[in-house]
């Protein structure tokens, strides 16, 4: 997950390419990781751009799109309800 992160992943995605359930991806990956999918997922993607913010002067659409999210709008919606700051808040915080 962490190479394909920004990639769509859902359990419908994993199911089909690894043959099993989508409730069985779930319920192996929650015992195994301690979090659902999704909640991983955007966790990872969160991180990736909190870096792309701190070390790089693009702009919030392009790193949006670089960690998966095809919606500026709810990537700043999710990264604020993950982080607690707006992405430019974020960028201009130390």
């Amino acid at each position: 997950m962490h190479a394909h992160f920004e990639e769509e992943i859902s359990l419908t995605v994993l199911s089909e390419k690894f043959h099993f359930s989508p409730q069985y991806i779930s319920k192996k990956f929650k015992e195994t990781c301690h979090s659902t999918i999704i909640t991983y997922v955007t966790e990872l993607r969160i991180g990736k751009a909190k870096t792309l913010l701190r070390n790089t002067q693009l702009s919030v659409s392009e790193i949006a799109s670089q960690v998966g999210y095809a919606d500026e709008n709810y990537f700043s919606k999710a990264f604020k309800k993950q982080v607690g700051l707006s992405p430019l808040l974020y960028r201009k915080s130390d």
